[in-house]
């Protein structure tokens, strides 16, 4: 399928960009340029503990990161970016 060849084609260590769609109490959700979605982990990306993810992340904010994680079975993506901590 398409999707299956977007996914196979994303690396651990890639650098993506995308954009924040969706704010969840875990992290952000990032809709990646190529259409895949990755989520960044708030505790994985901010230096801070018990920071809330609206903190982090703005919704429509464009972000830049890397695939810190990668499950080729259930087609998940996690991302650690470059987005600034409050």
């Amino acid at each position: 399928s398409p999707k299956q060849k977007l996914f196979d084609s994303i690396n651990l260590g890639d650098t993506v960009s995308g954009e924040v769609v969706k704010i969840l109490p875990v992290g952000a959700v990032i809709r990646l340029e190529n259409g895949l979605t990755a989520l960044a982990i708030t505790k994985e990306n901010s230096d801070r503990a018990n920071v809330a993810t609206h903190h982090i992340y703005k919704l429509g904010a464009t972000v830049t990161g890397y695939i810190s994680y990668k499950n080729d079975e259930k087609q998940k993506l996690n991302i650690i970016t470059n987005a600034k901590k409050d």
